[in-house]
């Protein structure tokens, strides 16, 4: 796959994994390897209610808070994340995740769960679907 730019990948483009991507930042070139492209930074939160941020996108998010934490999903108009855009909560002490969303929000999650955790090291996967709609997946409590 030598020479090849990313822009030019079609969706059935696979990634082995050897391959090294040749980028340019701010005038300043690096090569990356498949892992460096699909790595997700870890980013500790203790508020015991935060909002998420652009900079959240590709992010897992870590809970150490002994009491819950809210974890609030913006409207698209405030925080303009792209459709696409997947977070990971992960809750790592005793207490609990709640995600919740500003008004115009709509998490969808199976009728049969909330959208929390109930113990250390569960985690949610949030996916934006579309614009103010976000997928809800992972160690969701149950009713």
């Amino acid at each position: 796959m030598a020479d090849l730019r990313i822009t030019d990948m079609d969706d059935g483009t696979t990634i082995s994994g050897g391959e090294l991507f040749e980028t340019v930042q701010s005038g300043s070139t690096k090569k990356l390897s498949h892992s460096d492209l699909t790595a997700s930074p870890v980013y500790p939160i203790s508020p015991a209610t935060y909002a998420l941020v652009i900079a959240d996108a590709g992010r897992t998010i870590t809970c150490a808070n002994a009491t819950s934490t809210v974890i609030n999903i913006p409207v698209a108009s405030l925080v303009p994340f792209k459709v696409g855009t997947r977070i990971t909560l992960r809750q790592v002490s005793a207490g609990p995740m709640l995600i919740s969303g500003d008004v115009g929000v709509t998490l969808q999650y199976p009728a049969s769960t909330t959208p929390d955790t109930d113990e250390a090291y569960k985690q949610i996967h949030i996916h934006k679907v579309a614009n103010n709609t976000w997928h809800l997946s992972g160690d969701l409590s149950a009713v």
